[in-house]
């Protein structure tokens, strides 16, 4: 009936339930037979009728909504290493996990900025939010903040050891690297990486240096350049001097790790003016698995996934878990998580032989 706005009263009388029943079915409680919840979700779908938060709220201390604050909208068209592109991928898997949950999301987009995360907090507080994400563009350290009660999870960064928060590990995704390349039969791997006071670049690079130790490779320090002068560079601005150091080299470098996949896509042309094939003459590899840049590359790129949808999953999945047991005990020592990527093969390796190299222990 046009005009006609239902109530739960109406659900009642056409399902033949009591309200009480309807409530139930509503907030997905246990103990009500499958028959009757399909009878009463079919005069809900009839009647078009809405719960009202507002009430559900007064009537119980769940209000089901879950925060997430995000910069992905507000930083998308500045830095490239900075971007908040990886957002999507996070929000993706933590969608995943609030949905199975009958979770609502809620989503506030803002300045990363301390003030204005203390604002969101406070926004999402007001709306009673069970708990609250909050992701970082890229992987680095933020202030500790006090979150009073409220589940509070950090994704793509972290705060200190007793925040809850998950990371990529970029130590571990740089070894695989180097260790597929070595599968691959190259034992001259140069490397030109981000800016070491980015996270991110810090942790590859230390993961390139300690892998070559391992291996008990030659290692010369003329093989690892960067790529960027600082954390603000968007240009690449050293990559060609750093490409020229490494091909000028006495025994140059047969592959190339490139500190993330945009740089990588940026190599190949200038490669190529040197007269350079890929991969035939030289194998280069990315880090990120950004899909857009690794297969829109020609050869297609292989490169390193950074696990964004997992680290969403695990930080929603253990999120969840605190809602549901507030008593438990943290299963995490301390914090971060780190999460292991993989290598994502495409074309831009060359396998010059098949060898065992045999690695030692560091110590």
């Amino acid at each position: 009936m046009e005009g006609f706005l239902a109530d739960i009263h109406d659900v009642a009388k056409l399902a033949g339930v009591s309200i009480k029943t309807v409530s139930r079915v509503i907030n997905h409680e246990q103990g009500v037979r499958e028959i009757t919840r399909a009878r009463v979700q079919k005069a809900i779908d009839k009647l078009q009728y809405t719960p009202h938060i507002g009430a559900r709220l007064m009537r119980s201390s769940k209000s089901n909504l879950i925060g997430l604050i995000s910069s992905t909208i507000s930083t998308v068209s500045r830095d490239p290493v900075k971007s908040g592109l990886s957002s999507i991928h996070i929000v993706s898997g933590i969608q995943q996990y609030c949905r199975k949950a009958n979770k609502t999301l809620l989503i506030i987009d803002t300045e990363p900025d301390e003030e204005d995360i203390k604002s969101s907090i406070d926004i999402f507080r007001s709306h009673q939010v069970e708990g609250i994400f909050h992701i970082l563009n890229y992987h680095h350290q933020v202030s500790p903040l006090q979150y009073s009660d409220t589940p509070f999870w950090i994704v793509n960064g972290y705060s200190n050891s007793q925040t809850a928060a998950v990371v990529p590990d970029d130590y571990h995704g740089q070894k695989l690297a180097v260790e597929y390349l070595l599968q691959q039969g190259h034992t001259r791997i140069g490397y030109i990486g981000l800016s070491t006071s980015i996270e991110a670049g810090k942790l590859r690079l230390k993961g390139f240096q300690e892998t070559i130790q391992q291996y008990d490779l030659p290692y010369d320090l003329m093989l690892t350049e960067l790529g960027i002068k600082n954390a603000s560079d968007n240009s690449f601005s050293l990559l060609h001097e750093a490409l020229d150091k490494l091909l000028k080299h006495a025994s140059p470098p047969t592959a190339i790790c490139f500190g993330n996949d945009e740089m990588a896509l940026q190599a190949i042309p200038i490669l190529e003016k040197r007269g350079l094939n890929i991969p035939d003459d030289i194998s280069i590899m990315g880090y990120d698995n950004d899909f857009a840049t690794a297969a829109a590359a020609r050869p297609k790129l292989t490169t390193v996934s950074l696990p964004y949808q997992r680290m969403g999953q695990i930080a929603a999945e253990n999120l969840l878990r605190q809602l549901q047991d507030p008593d438990a005990e943290s299963k995490f020592e301390d914090y971060p998580i780190k999460v292991k990527g993989e290598v994502v093969v495409r074309e831009s390796v060359r396998a010059l032989s098949s060898i065992k190299i045999a690695s030692k222990k560091i110590i």
